[in-house]
């Protein structure tokens, strides 16, 4: 598949302009800063590994160890995320929020059980809207913060 122009974002249907794009969660993976997360390597030969920017190079070695937390990082759940979502807008980063979540084993799938892709639809959403942000708001991290931030990721990618 040829890459989009810049200014334009690949879809899985074709490139489009960021002003198409509509509700968008991107896949936590994609832009997440896993600094929060990240625990030193104890063996010498994987310290310069765990800095590289991600590649098909190291691609197993990066997979083998996602998991190795910082052991001071708790998981936050829900509450706890929208409280940091809101802490973040009120300290004037709104414009740089992207909503994601994940669905890496079967059992977060609905019929399996668990939340689902539409759970931030559904579930935090409507809870973001009653704790005080409006409509503008919401459309601000749901379409025009995703479509800025994937038409400057394809930008950058095209060059």
């Amino acid at each position: 598949m040829p890459r989009p122009k810049a200014g334009r974002i690949q879809t899985v249907l074709g490139a489009i302009t960021p002003e198409a794009m509509g509700v968008t969660l991107p896949h936590e993976h994609l832009l997440i800063d896993f600094k929060v997360m990240f625990s030193e390597p104890a063996a010498t030969s994987d310290k310069g590994r765990a800095r590289e920017p991600v590649s098909l190079a190291n691609l197993g070695w990066v997979r083998q160890n996602f998991n190795a937390y910082n052991p001071s990082f708790d998981m936050p759940n829900d509450g706890g995320r929208m409280a940091h979502i809101l802490a973040l807008i009120a300290a004037g980063h709104q414009d740089q929020l992207l909503l994601s979540h994940d669905i890496a084993y079967k059992t977060s799938l609905v019929k399996y059980g668990g939340y689902g892709y539409h759970h931030l639809l559904v579930n935090v959403v409507p809870r973001l809207r009653a704790k005080g942000v409006d409509d503008a708001g919401l459309r601000r991290l749901l379409v025009e913060n995703p479509a800025r931030a994937f038409a400057r990721w394809c930008s950058r990618d095209s060059r």
